[in-house]
């Protein structure tokens, strides 16, 4: 994925991904399938525990 968010395109007219980011206070409905990329949970201090994102990393963001 290039700087600046853009999507690459591989060539064939298909499209790559190298990660995932998904910004949620966790307590919505999780995708069903696990991407086959990193996942990054990024949810504000209150939001679900750690163990209610069914896959990736959690990173909590503090507000100011």
């Amino acid at each position: 994925m290039e700087a600046g968010g853009e999507v690459e395109d591989d060539g064939d007219g298909e499209t790559s991904v190298d990660l995932v980011v998904y910004q949620t206070d966790g307590y919505g409905v999780f995708p069903i399938h696990e991407p086959e990329v990193p996942v990054l949970w990024c949810v504000p201090s209150d939001a679900r525990e750690d163990e209610s994102f069914p896959w990736g990393e959690v990173a909590r963001l503090e507000a100011r």
